[in-house]
């Protein structure tokens, strides 16, 4: 299901990823963000719309790119009660800032969220930071 259900209001929500060390996987060059959204929420309690823009390292994130997020958010405003955002932590206060100030008069529940550690790594802070977002997102 899209969405999950709060008593009798359906809360309708969308992940966007963007790549950063939450989606990345082991490689023999290093750590490489290779997670999509459907990848992300198999870890996850909850269950929503993915929309997988990205799969990029944060310290490369560009303002084209955060104006491009936020091009998404407000196409998809009509659609969704809220959004989540999965980020790298490099640049992730950036982004926040950016999209502050694009999405003035918003009015939906958007949420950044990133971790230390990969998703597939034992012990990682990815499954409780994607599971709070979530969480969040989809709490009325």
């Amino acid at each position: 299901a899209p969405y999950i259900s709060k008593g009798i209001t359906m809360i309708n929500s969308l992940l966007i990823t963007t790549g950063g060390t939450i989606s990345c996987v082991p490689t023999e060059e290093g750590l490489k963000p290779d997670l999509k959204g459907e990848d992300l929420l198999r870890y996850s309690n909850y269950w929503c719309d993915v929309l997988d823009f990205k799969l990029i390292d944060s310290s490369v994130m560009t303002d084209p790119e955060r104006q491009d997020i936020a091009k998404l958010l407000w196409e998809n405003r009509d659609k969704y009660d809220s959004f989540v955002i999965t980020h790298g932590t490099d640049s992730m206060a950036y982004t926040a800032a950016y999209l502050a100030c694009a999405l003035q008069n918003f009015d939906k529940t958007v949420v950044l969220t990133g971790s230390q550690l990969p998703m597939v790594y034992p012990g990682t802070d990815a499954v409780s930071n994607l599971n709070l977002a979530l969480k969040t997102a989809l709490t009325e």
